[in-house]
C-alpha cells in the first residue's frame, strides 16, 4: 500500500516543484526583462557556432574553415563550397583542359586543327585575341572550319579578332561571372543575359548544348546559378603536346574523343580569381565548375537571408575566436 502511495504523490510533487520553478524564473524576468533577451541571444549564437562548426572537419591540426577563411566577409554558399570540395569523393569529369600556356598563335592554330580530328564533342576556346598578328588569318580559318567550337567574349570588350569571327557567323558564349576585380568572390553565373531585342547566352551554356546537353533545368536563365564546386578530376594537356612531332597522337586521341575541351591560359596572372575553394582559381578553371555543374544539373537552392547572416557572423567569430586560441 505504501508503495502504491508513493507512486501516486511523487508526480503531484514533481509538478508542483516545476510550477515554482517557472514561477521563480518567470518573476526573475519581470524584474529584468533584458534577461530573456540575452538567453535568446547567447542560444541563437551558440546553435550557430554549432552548426559552422559541423559544416567542417573538427580536427583542429589543420585549418577547418578552408579557404573560405581568407574572404572577409563569407557567405553559406561559400562554407558549403569549401567543406564539399574538400570532403567529396574525387571525380572524374567528361572535361579535358587544354593549356595554351606558352604557346603562339601558330601553334594553337595547328593544335585546333590536329584536335579537331581527334572527334571531341565540343571545344571552349576561353582566350581573348586583343592585338593583331601574322598568324590570325591561320587561325580565323581554323576556328571557322570546325563548328564544335565556341568562342568566350567578354561584354563591352570585344576585340578586333572577335568583330572578324563574328562576320563569319563563329559562335560566341559570353562571359558571365563578375571579371572586373580579381577581389570580387566568384560563386555564381548567369545562364544567359536577357534585352528587349535579343539573348545572349553564357558561354557555358552554348558550350553544354554545342556537346548535346539539355539546359533547361536552368530556367529562368536570366537568373543567377551558384557553381557547385565539387571535388572534380579533370585530365590536362598541352597545345605543344599535339604539335609535338614525336607525340603519341593515338593515345592523345583516346583521351580526347567524346571529350568537351576547354582551351585556355592557365597560369595567366590577368585571369586570376577568387572563389570559396582557391583565392587564385585561373577563370579556365572557373569554366570547367560551370559547365560541370551544367552537364549534371547540380542546381544548388539558396537559403534564406537570415540564416546566410547568421552563419556568416558565427563563422566570423568562430574565425577570430580559432585564431585567439591557436598556437600557430
Amino acid at each position: 500500500m505504501t508503495s502504491k502511495k508513493n507512486k501516486q504523490t511523487s508526480p503531484g510533487l514533481l509538478q508542483g516543484l516545476w510550477r515554482k520553478t517557472r514561477a521563480k524564473t518567470r518573476e526573475n524576468f519581470s524584474e529584468h526583462p533584458l534577461w530573456e533577451l540575452w538567453v535568446d541571444v547567447i542560444t541563437v549564437t551558440l546553435l550557430t557556432l554549432l552548426f559552422t562548426w559541423l559544416l567542417f572537419d573538427s580536427d583542429f591540426s589543420g585549418n577547418i574553415f578552408g579557404t573560405a577563411a581568407e574572404i572577409d566577409t563569407p557567405e553559406l554558399i561559400d562554407l558549403y563550397s569549401a567543406s564539399a570540395h574538400q570532403t567529396d569523393v574525387p571525380r572524374y569529369s567528361n572535361i579535358t583542359l587544354l593549356s595554351i600556356d606558352g604557346c603562339s598563335r601558330q601553334e594553337v592554330t595547328t593544335a585546333l586543327e590536329i584536335l579537331n580530328g581527334m572527334e571531341p564533342r565540343a571545344i571552349g576556346v576561353d582566350v581573348v585575341f586583343q592585338y593583331p598578328a601574322e598568324e590570325d588569318d591561320a587561325l580565323i580559318n581554323a576556328i571557322v572550319n570546325n563548328d564544335k567550337i565556341v568562342m568566350a567574349t567578354i561584354p563591352s570588350n570585344g576585340s578586333y579578332f572577335e568583330q572578324a569571327l563574328r562576320e563569319q557567323e563563329t559562335c560566341f558564349g559570353s562571359v558571365v561571372f563578375n571579371t572586373s576585380s580579381r577581389y570580387d568572390v566568384i560563386r555564381s553565373f548567369l545562364p544567359a543575359v536577357l534585352n528587349e531585342t535579343d539573348t545572349t547566352w553564357s558561354f557555358d551554356i552554348l558550350l553544354a548544348r554545342k556537346a548535346g546537353a539539355t539546359t533547361g533545368c536552368f530556367v529562368p536563365y536570366d537568373k543567377q546559378q551558384y557553381i557547385a564546386y565539387s571535388n572534380l578530376m579533370m585530365d590536362t594537356l598541352n597545345c605543344l603536346d599535339l604539335i609535338d612531332p614525336s607525340a603519341d597522337l593515338t593515345a592523345i586521341a583516346e583521351r580526347v574523343k567524346d571529350k568537351i575541351i576547354l582551351m585556355g591560359d592557365l597560369n595567366a596572372l590577368t585571369d586570376l580569381h577568387r572563389t570559396p575553394i582557391d583565392a587564385n582559381l585561373s577563370g579556365v578553371m572557373i569554366h570547367a565548375y560551370m559547365l560541370d555543374t551544367i552537364l549534371r544539373r547540380d542546381i544548388i537552392r539558396v537559403s534564406p537571408d537570415w540564416l546566410n547572416c547568421c552563419i556568416s557572423n558565427g563563422h566570423t567569430m568562430m574565425q577570430r575566436a580559432w585564431l585567439c586560441v591557436s598556437p600557430n
